[in-house]
Formats: structure tokens, C-alpha cells, sequence
């Protein structure tokens, strides 16, 4: 890891994280010039948000895509008391998770719907968008969810950059068993493959899962149409993270 990312990573978990994250907020000047994205900001509260009323001390979790361990940090205050699963595919990040946090289980493999070995993309200017891809410049295992998750899930978290989908493939038995909530990601409209969009939308619902917006979860607002989600993606955006929960 280059030094802002090991210092940021470094921050993960203690009181200094939040300062940080609030800081930067206020120093968003864009907010300013960009009133209409109010709702997209708000959208890591909103998570917080929904966790706190998702999880108890004893849940358990899997993170798809831990990256320096945000999430994870934050899964674990509110849940100590789970058996929590993380992947990460970048070897040196892995290495940093397993110090970190000792009382989760980190695999250091990427996900999708099959397994074997893959290209992956390390993004250097924006690490958290280091992805699968042909043209990546390292070789790292890939493995699927069904083949590593074998106790209970409450909760599945996937942020990917665009290998949401197959993820959900990929883990299907886990999903039918389970019926965990899905926190996934999907974002702008022109960002995404054509098609990809409606694909997930109807993954989800053919396995009997409703999509809403992370503040509509908290608020029980009721689930949105294909059409919703579509909206969602489109300038001004409402939401790049949704909570997907079992009909």
C-alpha cells in the first residue's frame, strides 16, 4: 500500500476515523455547487443508520470487497459477538485486515460465480475501484460464496465495482438457506454495462429479494419497481447503495 492509503487504513476503527470523515465533509465544497446530490452525500449516515437497526451483538457477516476494513470496523462495534467473513483480493491488504482485525476471517481471494484464478485490476489513484479485470495486473485466486460460507449469514455486504451480480450468482445455496440482508452496490447508469442494471434488479427479485435505498430502509418505506432503481442511477442520483431484504 502507498503511504496515504497505509495512514488512512491506519485510522480505521479508532476516533480519529470519524473526525476525518466529517472534516472532509465540511470541507466539500461541492456541496455548495451541487445542492441536487444532497441525498447521495447523506447515503454513508444512511447506512450507518441501517446497520444500527439491522444488526444485534451476535449477528453474523460477510464482506464482499473489504478494501482497509471500514465497513468491517464498523460491523464489528455494533456485532462483536458475530463470526464475521472478509475477502479482499489484494494480497498486501489482506495481509493488513489479518493484523487488524484477528477476530474475523479474511480470505484473501476475489468473488464471483465460479472458482479458479483471475486478472484483477489494482486501481493506484483510487484504490477502492480496483476490480476483476482482463487487463489487470496481478493474478489473484477468485472463489464463490457458496463454497466458503458455511454457517449462518445475516448480513452480506458487496461492493465490487461492478461484479455484484456475479457475486449473487455465486452464491445462491448461501441466499436460499440464509435469506441474509444484501447491502450492494450499483452505480451511475453510465458507468454500468447496458443491461446490467435490470439484471441484477431481476436476479434479486426472481430469489424473492425486495431493493430499497438505505434511508428508505431506515424510514420502512416500501420497496421500489425496476423503474425506481433505474432513477436512482440517473443524474441527480438518489442512491450508489441499496439494501436488498427477503420478501
Amino acid at each position: 500500500m502507498d503511504i496515504a492509503l497505509r495512514i488512512k487504513s491506519s485510522l480505521v476503527g479508532t476516533p480519529v476515523e470519524g473526525i476525518a470523515i466529517t472534516a472532509r465533509s465540511v470541507l466539500d465544497f461541492r456541496r455548495f455547487r451541487h445542492p441536487e446530490l444532497a441525498e447521495l452525500r447523506a447515503e454513508g449516515a444512511w447506512i450507518s443508520k441501517a446497520l444500527a437497526k439491522l444488526l444485534s451483538r451476535s449477528s453474523n457477516c460477510v464482506d464482499v470487497g473489504c478494501h482497509i476494513g471500514s465497513f468491517l470496523s464498523s460491523v464489528i462495534s455494533i456485532a462483536p459477538n458475530g463470526a464475521h467473513v472478509a475477502f479482499e483480493p489484494v494480497p498486501e491488504k489482506a495481509k493488513f485486515l489479518r493484523s487488524k482485525f484477528s477476530s474475523a476471517r479474511i480470505v484473501q481471494a476475489a468473488v464471483a460465480d465460479v472458482r479458479g484464478l483471475t486478472q484483477f485490476h489494482v486501481n493506484k489513484s483510487k484504490p477502492g475501484y480496483s476490480r476483476i479485470s482482463a487487463t489487470g495486473e496481478i493474478t489473484v485466486p477468485v472463489t464463490t460464496i457458496d463454497d466458503e460460507i458455511t454457517g449462518a449469514v445475516d448480513l452480506l455486504k458487496i461492493d465490487v465495482e461492478g461484479g455484484e451480480l456475479d457475486v449473487l450468482k455465486g452464491a445462491e445455496k448461501t441466499l436460499s438457506k440464509n435469506r441474509p440482508v444484501i447491502l450492494f452496490e450499483c452505480g451511475a447508469e453510465s458507468d454500468l454495462p447496458n443491461g446490467y442494471r435490470k439484471d441484477l434488479f431481476n436476479h434479486l427479485s426472481a430469489a424473492g429479494y425486495q431493493i430499497l435505498t438505505p434511508c428508505d430502509f431506515v424510514f420502512d418505506k416500501r420497496a421500489m419497481g425496476y423503474e425506481e432503481f433505474l432513477r436512482c442511477g440517473l443524474y441527480p442520483f438518489r442512491a450508489f447503495n441499496f439494501i436488498a431484504t427477503p420478501n
